[in-house]
């Protein structure tokens, strides 16, 4: 189910990006798309069965692996022919993490049925033997604040208009008004 919703919301980005102009679709499902689904299936690829990794570890580990990615995808990109553009990024995340989610079904497919990792909806399910910790709810609470606050924050920064300069040039012109054959002795009139 949880490979079957990556592909769907993956394949969603396309007309969230190109055709319709829904801007708070385009950065929350672009962020997923960058941040959490190529590590997501990484890892569900390197571990399909559900005692290797719990609900948070596989969270945490989804965002690393991912942030490990973008840069090596966006070097991939650079030397190629298409260089770094919306279209490439969009083909080389939307690629890899289709054919990795491929990958991580046929590993699931192949892991006894009572073995497989998949996703428990019911929250003491996800996290147990949290009921008394109140301490690592709040640290953990605190922790997803401060992410989304960061994310928020990346996401104001880039909207911000850029062609708004705040750098101020100085240079010597020329009497011609050019950078060639100004004078290169200053006289001072009055002294």
């Amino acid at each position: 189910m949880d490979l079957a919703l990556i592909v769907i919301l993956t394949l969603t980005t396309w007309p969230l990006v190109y055709v319709i102009p829904f801007e708070a679709g385009r950065i929350s499902l672009g962020l997923l798309l960058v941040l959490f689904f190529p590590g997501y299936v990484i890892t569900a690829a390197a571990y399909p069965t559900r005692r290797n990794l719990n609900g948070p570890e596989r969270i945490a580990l989804s965002v690393g692996l991912s942030i490990a990615l973008i840069p090596l995808l966006g070097i991939g990109i650079h030397f190629s022919p298409w260089k770094i553009h919306l279209t490439p990024i969009m083909v080389a995340l939307s690629s890899f993490t289709l054919v990795m989610s491929g990958f991580a079904w046929v590993k699931r497919r192949r892991t006894p049925p009572d073995d497989r990792y998949a996703i428990a909806w019911e929250p003491r399910k996800l996290w147990p033997n949290w009921a008394g910790r109140r301490l690592d709810v709040v640290v953990i609470s605190f922790a997803g604040l401060l992410v989304l606050l960061l994310v928020g924050l990346t996401v104001s920064k880039i909207q911000m208009d850029p062609h708004q300069s705040v750098e101020t040039d100085f240079y010597l012109l020329g009497t011609d008004g050019r950078l060639e054959d100004y004078p290169a002795i200053l006289q001072v009139a009055g002294i």
